[in-house]
């Protein structure tokens, strides 16, 4: 079995240096290699002893892959092909990678339903790319900033607060994230954009602070470890499945 594995592994990272195309088939196969090698660490059978982490195996002289695109990829994999079961024939269809990735970030940054989500990429299929944007959001694409949603710098105390999810570094560690409680999101949005300039807002959501810590464990609890026994900054390994949890979390609570 054993060897089996790292025959396994050896064909995988062959095929994942091969494919150079940089077209939709070939981002979803990338997606799908690359997670399978960090998920079930067969990474660790190749090379001159193997690697000692995902991330020494990116580093690879032949890969010459960085975090965040190798994150990006398997990003990709898991929302089309994993959770809305989409076929590659289907995503060759729209018009390139920039709206798919782009497309992924409008339905994950709204919080959409899996049947809006679809609708939206339907729309995709047959759109170009700022034809697309201004359909699905009445806005020009340059007033939209997918992924780095700016909100206004003060909410009124009349509100509720929002339950927050970060993107702390996306360009260097984007597995890396914050989560927590707010009264005003635009403030600490600012605050840690000081910071971290790069910083993204993957997600907000309506929410008492009582609610915080349970929020935090339970949409944590798979594929995410905390960094430094932090409370709120994690090492989460699958984004797309944290915001459908997080999505499926305040779904259950009173409006």
């Amino acid at each position: 079995m054993s060897d089996l594995i790292q025959i396994q592994a050896i064909n995988e990272y062959q095929e994942l240096c091969m494919l150079v195309k940089n077209d939709i088939r070939s981002v979803f196969r990338k997606g799908q290699l690359l997670k399978n090698l960090r998920d079930t660490e067969s990474y660790k059978r190749l090379g001159d002893g193997g690697y000692q982490t995902f991330n020494e195996f990116l580093s690879d002289p032949t890969l010459k892959m960085s975090r965040s695109y190798a994150f990006q990829h398997i990003q990709m994999y898991d929302f089309y092909i994993e959770d809305l079961k989409l076929s590659v024939d289907e995503l060759s269809k729209v018009a390139s990678i920039k709206l798919l990735r782009d497309c992924m970030s409008f339905i994950l940054t709204r919080n959409l339903s899996d049947s809006d989500a679809l609708i939206v990429i339907e729309k995709a299929k047959v759109l170009s790319y700022g034809d697309f944007f201004k359909e699905v959001t009445g806005q020009e694409i340059d007033k939209l900033l997918v992924g780095q949603v700016q909100l206004p710098d003060t909410i009124s105390k009349k509100e509720k607060g929002y339950f927050y999810i970060f993107q702390l570094v996306p360009e260097y560690s984007p597995e890396i994230i914050k989560l927590g409680f707010t009264t005003d999101i635009g403030r600490r949005l600012l605050a840690h954009k000081t910071t971290n300039p790069s910083l993204i807002l993957l997600g907000k959501w309506s929410c008492k602070a009582i609610w915080e810590r349970t929020a935090i464990d339970s949409v944590t609890r798979l594929m995410c470890k905390p960094i430094s026994n932090s409370e709120e900054v994690f090492d989460c390994k699958n984004i797309v499945g944290l915001l459908r949890r997080t999505n499926e979390f305040f779904n259950i609570l009173p409006k």
